[in-house]
């Protein structure tokens, strides 16, 4: 995503880009993606650069018309999105979301803009004297002269040049989607519970996604029985008004998938010759809900960063957004344990 982003910007800016790596439809054919909600000013942000997103027709996406949130020892909060400043967030069809994203940077490229498309991974980047040697997994090689890395928590090139300088406790995600289900209720319900909290919504194909972000062990005990899972969701009563438990099917049928949710930030984000740009840089804990539009930030400002041969905020611009959500995660987590 904020690989495709940062294409579409460079190319429209005059420049010759590579973009590597599997389209969405190969990386999706594992298994679903999770990570769904685009706030509103993300939502605006792309209707401005003229990219794919909820403003275009046709729009597989849904409003979120608000959301219900028990944290705590506190009541329950019931909130409506309809009056936000940017208008409404969305719940993203996820994989048409991207695919949308991946084919605008197709068409960049066959409109003769300079995008070529490796369609497989990158295996080796070594450095030369006009920038960095790149192979691919098929034996092929990219020339280039300055490296966007956009390979999310795997940070496949930055890792080795960078280190966290912050980052939360261990967070992993436990989750699973459900068959088709009766429920209407488009609202994102969040409820605390034992060593965790609750993460439940409908989504735009007609599925529910139910999540429980806890600790790594506690995931690997619920990974193994599935129906300690069920069992945790039955007892999750307000996320069960969103989301139907029965629509998950029996324990034996059940499709768990674990994804590491805690947040961190990387620095150095940039050097000679190289930015890490979306979750390569930094990511967050999914309470934030704010993953996807950083993604779209941070594209946008590493490549201003670029364009202005290196001089601009584009460290600056993400320590902020870390110090922002480090906060106010901190204030949603001292509830929880109250």
């Amino acid at each position: 995503m904020a690989g495709c982003t940062a294409a579409v910007l460079l190319a429209r800016a005059g420049h010759s880009v590579a973009l590597v790596g599997p389209p969405p439809e190969s990386a999706h054919d594992a298994h679903p993606r999770i990570g769904e909600t685009l706030s509103g000013a993300a939502v605006a942000w792309l209707d401005k650069h003229d990219l794919p997103g909820p403003l275009r027709h046709p729009n597989p996406h849904w409003k979120i018309p608000g959301s219900l949130t028990q944290w705590g020892s506190s009541p329950p909060v019931e909130t409506n999105s309809l009056t936000e400043r940017y208008g409404p967030p969305y719940r993203l069809d996820r994989l048409r979301f991207d695919q949308a994203l991946y084919n605008a940077t197709r068409e960049t490229w066959t409109q003769r803009y300079g995008v070529e498309m490796a369609t497989v991974e990158m295996k080796t980047v070594t450095p030369d004297e006009e920038g960095w040697s790149i192979t691919l997994a098929d034996g092929l090689a990219i020339a280039t002269a300055f490296l966007f890395d956009a390979t999310g928590r795997r940070a496949r090139f930055t890792r080795s040049r960078s280190t966290y300088i912050r980052e939360d406790d261990p967070l992993i995600a436990v989750w699973a989607v459900s068959g088709p289900t009766t429920a209407t209720d488009r609202r994102t319900v969040t409820q605390s519970a034992e060593k965790g909290w609750w993460y439940g919504c409908l989504l735009p194909n007609g599925r529910a996604l139910a999540c429980l972000h806890t600790t790594g062990k506690d995931a690997q005990q619920l990974k193994a029985h599935p129906s300690r899972w069920l069992d945790r969701l039955a007892k999750a009563d307000m996320v069960c008004q969103i989301v139907e438990p029965g629509a998950f099917g029996s324990p034996e049928d059940l499709s768990l998938y674990t994804t590491d949710a805690h947040g961190y930030l990387r620095a150095p984000l940039m050097g000679d010759r190289w930015v890490a740009i979306g979750d390569a840089a930094l990511a967050f804990d999914p309470i934030a809900a704010h993953g996807i539009s950083f993604a779209l930030y941070s594209a946008d400002r590493a490549v201003k960063t670029f364009l202005n041969n290196g001089q601009g905020d584009y460290a600056d611009f993400c320590t902020h957004q870390w110090s922002v959500y480090a906060s106010k995660r901190q204030e949603f987590y001292r509830e929880l344990t109250a």
